[in-house]
């Protein structure tokens, strides 16, 4: 199995939570420093979301299926 880590943007926040089923294609949060939505480009399950302080963005790391 392998892992997918996205960067969102910290301010505007992710719109899942760990342990939750993302399909391809869904919502995950806003990319940093735009107004896009980033989508998974994967589905699997949301395993960690972490920030890092360095780039004030929120990593969230998917496990794909």
């Amino acid at each position: 199995m392998s892992y997918v880590n996205v960067q969102v943007d910290a301010t505007a926040g992710v719109m899942v939570r760990t342990g939750v089923d993302l399909k391809e294609g869904d919502p995950i949060g806003m990319k940093p420093n735009s107004r896009e939505i980033l989508r998974s480009s994967v589905s699997g399950v949301v395993e960690f979301i972490t920030f890092d302080s360095d780039m004030h963005t929120l990593i969230v790391t998917i496990k794909e299926n």
